[in-house]
């Protein structure tokens, strides 16, 4: 390979040239097909009862194509109806004694009707059905041997038990299918003896479950699919859309083939496609495509859910959400399928429903007690899980299998599925096999950051929390926390969890790791039974929850199918020293006045401080949470987010400004005598956590702990003094909610996971609101009301660290605060006052009109008053031959001639070439080509930086197909989004 690294021309799109020279190499064309599965289980039907059809205009003809339906009602499917005990999303509540059938209709679309060679229908129904497609019967079921055409909406069909569902291959009806858009009609009947009915359809085309993508590594993804019989084919793959140079063959062994795709790329994203050989030709799926990790990434999002398998509308919703994340992959706490896990229920219960997420994303399952209900095999016979090493006679002796437990390593975090579905037959105990295991890749584990993930939970608040299934007078939650806790203790893991209770419920830390129950993912809800004395929030509530992780920091959201973030939690792996921080110009709004309701809130109220928090560290048993800070002419504001705190607990807060005088001596509370700060003392301290303290009390009932301690912020001195003027609101939810399904939140609880306080400037009359202040905040707790008795200080911290000659003890170096010195009116980098001291237009982004914004030209020590010369847009400083338009378009540094936007070129794998640069927030990048230096040019992908996470400059990859011999030149360009 040879290359060229040019600087780009002045011109607002800057050129960079690359030659490369490869050889041409053949490959697999994608070809474009109908999509794989025609109808979804969750797709919307409308309806109507028999009887209201029989009394319509034009109900004879109701199953024809062009019958006008919009008068109908419209639900997702399944749907049962009557004196039914199935579960399904639509339950048809009107489905009384006087009916005998109900009518539905949907529509799908087919690009090829030639394109389909099986047309392939998964059912569940009860009693009888007809089936029409585009008018004509294609299926007739619970009859006897009356025709379609005979059997009226008032018959009653034979009966027929529950729970049967098929799996029917209808190739004579594709002679029906006609391009373009078909109708699908169906009459469900009840039978003679049973006043019930029930239809769940799904309808594929030559895939009866479509292609998806199971465990996936830096070099290896397990495809798999299913089809009516055993075929032989291929999966082709590569790194370009289009461009599948890649395949691995498969032979008629099953129709359910699993492939292991090899030699792949760390951090790459990889199409793919079956291609399948029946006996009437050859068919493809779908074109699909997922993305490999790295194990040098420093970011990743993925999403929990658990207890889902009902088939219930929310359970659609909350996969929809999942969906939303973007997630890098999904791991599942247990329970997939309800009543029990059997092969006629895997796909309408689960794959049918998160399958199109799993087209390019793995999910990873642990085992519940229900897929367990059937038969100990079942979740190794019908998932595609990654397996462990231990030995084959030690699972027959431990009745498990390979797939029962195992480890997943995903960019920077490690999973450890475990199987603990319950205690009478699966009990996690002492050096079992699965024990051994875990200390073995625990202990070999390199991953920064590490969770585990299983069915049981280790504390729980809420139906099973007093289950003793091995009958040995221990609760079974505390059998297995007892077992588990020492083990993440030892090797740091940050979070284990759960599901089996069907709510949401998160605890205070413990050795530092937290403890999260979600298994609200679409099964029946459960209540509270009785308060776990370390829980922080507890919600029956249908969830799920999504992790994202970026560098040392850790933010988890508990989200309900309808997309609100209902439940935060904030964490840093490590402390992560931090000198200074920037307040933001906001006022952000902090109610006055004491509670609304009687949780100690105010309905409605939200938390709407914003930008970058600071992040305490993580502590043995509690939690700091994170603060942002704001400012403006009036006030100080403080927001704290992600408390968690036991009963006795309180957050600290220390602040103070340099060559400011103090008080010396006590402050009114014995903690100071285990502290020590460096080179400054705090005027204000606050103490915080209690959401029934909306205000400053120097003396209040925390009663779950049973002692009175202060509340709110004080001057520092011998008394406590309140700090007059000073509001504070202390509460769980934001925006805060009170409504029956959160009925249970606030029952023996209040401590806040919010807090807000704004404090009046002119109420500390010493401090200058043009300094920097001081900011340290630690938790800890209060040991008795006497306020003389020494408090305990856990490792949450900021703005400090623990002494490492006296664990004892605290230093507090404090952590720099810099005011903001008012607000961005125009958004070009400078604030209102700093505008109004250079003389600049604060409502105008470019003051002298040259085209660079007022805030750029200043930070590289242009002027922002004069578009000539140096200083002007056609201005060189640097003399690197780029003017200073071009490089603001860039983003590179007009007076750093060594400043440049470059781009690198290699060959990742025969015939696939990969161009990466550096990118930056904000900019628009367009890669050109040509056979020639001199053009002429096409653009061949425009990357948009607005995925980025953050607001750093990160690596942008591009693949390009292979190309005929000889070289081809490429060059970049750059714009600004706002151009």
């Amino acid at each position: 390979m040879l290359k060229q690294d040019c600087r780009y021309q002045r011109s607002p799109i800057f050129h960079l040239f690359i030659c490369v020279v490869l050889l041409f190499m053949s490959f697999f064309s994608v070809l474009c097909i109908t999509a794989d599965t025609l109808i979804r289980i969750t797709d919307d039907w409308r309806y109507a009862l028999g009887n209201e059809i029989l009394q319509a205009e034009h109900g004879v003809d109701w199953y024809l194509p062009d019958y006008p339906d919009t008068h109908w009602p419209q639900a997702s499917g399944g749907f049962v109806g009557g004196a039914n005990a199935l579960q399904q999303a639509t339950r048809l509540r009107d489905f009384g004694l006087e009916h005998d059938a109900v009518c539905f209709r949907t529509t799908f679309e087919v690009a090829d009707p030639a394109a389909i060679h099986d047309l392939v229908l998964r059912l569940q129904f009860k009693h009888g059905i007809i089936l029409w497609l585009n008018g004509q019967p294609i299926l007739n079921v619970g009859f006897g041997n009356e025709p379609a055409s005979e059997t009226g909406l008032s018959t009653q069909a034979l009966q027929r038990p529950d729970n049967v569902f098929e799996l029917l291959t209808l190739n004579e009806a594709i002679g029906f299918l006609q391009q373009g858009t078909n109708t699908l009609a169906a009459q469900v009947h009840r039978s003679v003896a049973q006043n019930a009915f029930a239809f769940v359809l799904e309808l594929s085309a030559n895939f009866s479950r479509q292609a998806m993508v199971h465990h996936v590594s830096p070099t290896q993804a397990l495809i798999s699919w299913q089809t009516p019989r055993p075929t032989s084919g291929q999966v082709h793959y590569g790194l370009v859309r289009g461009n599948l140079q890649h395949s691995v063959n498969y032979e008629p062994l099953t129709n359910e083939p699993e492939v292991m795709l090899e030699s792949l790329q760390p951090g790459c994203t990889y199409h793919y496609q079956v291609s399948a050989k029946t006996s009437t030709g050859t068919v493809r799926s779908a074109l699909a495509s997922f993305s490999t990790p790295d194990d040098e990434d420093t970011s990743l999002r993925f999403s929990l859910l658990g207890d889902s398998g009902g088939g219930s509308a929310v359970q659609y919703r909350l996969a929809e959400q999942i969906r939303l994340t973007a997630s890098d992959l999904v791991m599942h706490t247990g329970d997939m399928v309800y009543p029990s896990l059997v092969p006629e229920l895997v796909d309408l219960r689960y794959y049918s429903i998160y399958g199109p997420h799993m087209r390019s994303v793995p999910y990873y399952v642990a085992t519940g007690n229900h897929d367990l209900d059937r038969g100990r095999s079942m979740p190794s016979e019908l998932f595609h899980r990654p397996t462990n090493d231990t030995s084959a006679a030690e699972h027959v002796a431990a009745r498990t299998f390979p797939e029962s437990y195992y480890t997943v390593r995903h960019g920077p975090a490690q999973f450890f599925v475990l199987l603990a579905p319950f205690f009478n037959q699966y009990a996690l105990t002492e050096n079992n096999p699965q024990h051994l295991w875990l200390k073995k890749v625990l202990r070999a584990s390199t991953s920064p950051w590490k969770f585990i993930v299983l069915h049981h939970p280790i504390r729980t608040s809420s139906l099973h929390r007093f289950d003793d299934y091995n009958r040995n007078l221990k609760r079974d939650a505390d059998e297995l926390r007892d077992l588990l806790m020492p083990l993440m203790k030892e090797h740091g893991v940050q979070m284990i969890f759960s599901g089996h209770d069907h709510v949401y419920e998160r605890f205070q830390p413990v050795d530092g790791t937290v403890n999260i129950i979600t298994a609200g993912g679409g099964g029946s809800l459960y209540p509270l039974r009785e308060y776990d004395v370390l829980s922080a929030r507890f919600l029956s509530q249908y969830h799920f929850v999504h992790v994202d992780i970026e560098g040392n920091t850790c933010r988890l959201d508990a989200i309900d199918d309808a997309g609100h973030v209902f439940d935060s939690f904030v964490m840093q792996r490590d402390v992560v020293p931090v000198s200074s921080h920037a307040s933001v110009w906001h006022s952000p709004l902090v109610e006055e006045g004491g509670a609304g309701d009687a949780d100690g809130n105010l309905l409605n109220q939200r938390f709407d401080f914003n930008g970058a928090p600071l992040v305490a560290s993580m502590g043995r048993y509690s939690h700091a949470g994170t603060v942002r800070v704001h400012n403006d002419a009036d006030h100080l504001y403080l927001g704290f987010e992600s408390l968690a705190l036991p009963d006795d607990g309180a957050v600290i807060l220390f602040m103070g400004q340099a060559n400011t005088q103090h008080v010396d001596g006590a402050t009114g509370l014995a903690f100071l005598d285990h502290l020590e700060f460096e080179d400054w003392q705090p005027q204000l301290i606050g103490v915080l956590g209690d959401e029934f303290a909306d205000g400053t009390y120097p003396a209040f009932d925390r009663s779950r702990s049973g002692f009175m301690g202060p509340q709110g912020v004080f001057h520092a001195g011998e008394t406590l003094t309140p700090v007059q003027g000073t509001r504070i609101q202390q509460y769980n939810l934001s925006p805060q909610a009170y409504t029956p399904s959160l009925k249970n939140t606030h029952l023996s609880e209040q401590n806040a996971n919010f807090v807000e306080i704004a404090i009046p400037w002119e109420s500390v009359p010493a401090w200058n609101p043009n300094e920097p202040l001081r900011l340290s905040v630690l938790s800890g707790r209060q040991p008795s009301s006497d306020r003389g008795a020494f408090w305990s200080f856990d490792h949450s911290l900021i703005g400090g660290r623990h002494s490492q000659s006296d664990p004892n003890r605290i230093i507090l170096p404090g952590l720099v605060l810099e005011m903001a010195k008012g607000p961005d009116s125009d958004g070009d980098g400078l604030s209102d006052p700093e505008e109004s001291s250079l003389e600049t237009n604060s409502n105008e982004l470019d003051t002298d009109g040259d085209g660079l914004p007022d805030g750029w030209e200043v930070t590289h020590a242009l002027s922002p008053l004069r578009d000539f010369l140096s200083d002007g847009s056609e201005g060189d400083p640097d003399h690197d031959g780029h003017s200073n338009l071009d490089e603001w378009l860039a983003n590179t540094h007009p007076r750093d001639p060594k400043s440049r936007l470059s781009l690198r070129a290699e060959i990742v794998e025969p015939g696939v070439i990969q161009i990466q640069w550096q990118g930056m927030p904000g900019v628009t990048y367009e890669l050109q080509s040509s056979f020639s230096p001199q053009g002429p040019y096409v653009a061949i992908q425009t990357p948009e930086t607005s995925k980025n996470k953050t607001n750093r400059p990160y690596l942008l990859k591009c693949h390009l197909d292979a190309f005929q011999n000889g070289a081809r030149f490429f060059r970049i360009g750059a714009r600004r989004v706002a151009d």
